[in-house]
């Protein structure tokens, strides 16, 4: 195999995590998600603290993140990038999350996301996640409702 075509496997293999983990959101299944981690995953998420370190961590951000919302949750992934080199890989994306909540609003926003990943024993894992959303910088208001 040509180091072009590992690379094309390489990149269609993290491009398939990330697709299961839009999957996993959208189903409101935090366990899916991680099973998609390395255990001692890391993120940058949203709502404090400023670092969520380790499976129980993101575990519970993600099942408060998602209670209030009714399934299936919007997670759609644009733009998507994929960066490999060797056993390591990173992403960026604009992701729109969202959906009905159960109190019958309906909330959905642009995140900027980027993802790290390790391949382990042939199989790529997430290892960091970072998402940010653009804030007013006179406001210091976050910026919610802008469209691509």
């Amino acid at each position: 195999m040509s180091h072009e075509d590992s690379r094309t496997g390489d990149e269609v293999g993290v491009r398939a995590v990330i697709e299961a983990m839009a999957a996993a959101v959208r189903a409101k299944d935090v366990e899916a998600m991680l099973s998609l981690c390395t255990p001692d995953v890391a993120t940058f998420d949203l709502v404090p603290p400023l670092a969520h370190e380790g499976a129980e961590a993101v575990r519970r951000i993600w099942s408060r993140a998602l209670a209030g919302f009714v399934p299936p949750l919007e997670y759609d992934v644009h733009r998507l990038e994929v960066f490999v080199d060797g056993d390591v890989a990173f992403t960026r994306s604009l992701t729109r999350f969202g959906g009905a909540k159960e109190d019958g609003e309906r909330s959905a926003s642009w995140l900027r996301s980027t993802l790290g990943l390790r391949r382990i024993d042939g199989h790529w894992k997430v290892a960091h996640e970072h998402v940010s959303v653009p804030f007013d910088m006179e406001s210091g208001k976050a910026l919610l409702d802008l469209t691509l």
